[in-house]
């Protein structure tokens, strides 16, 4: 599950118009970073437009296999909206 956190008028969501939000870990120290889901269910946001989500607003996601301990992450990639 991803919840999503607070929106403001000026930002507080990621923009998707370039992909939907990944989550990301690294299985070593300074391996590289390994895209284990995306959340497909976010809506299609901008910059400028929050879609109407709330801080109520949660994601059900699927994550691949991974090592069963990573020593970074998990991480969500993808620019953040700003204003």
């Amino acid at each position: 599950m991803f919840a999503h956190g607070r929106t403001f008028h000026d930002g507080g969501w990621f923009d998707t118009s370039g992909g939907k939000p990944q989550i990301q870990v690294r299985t070593e120290p300074s391996g590289p970073w390994q895209t284990v889901s995306t959340l497909t269910a976010y809506p299609n946001t901008t910059a400028t437009d929050d879609a109407g989500l709330t801080h109520t607003s949660i994601f059900e996601l699927e994550v691949d296999d991974v090592a069963p301990e990573f020593a970074a992450g998990p991480d969500v990639t993808l620019a953040p909206a700003a204003a």
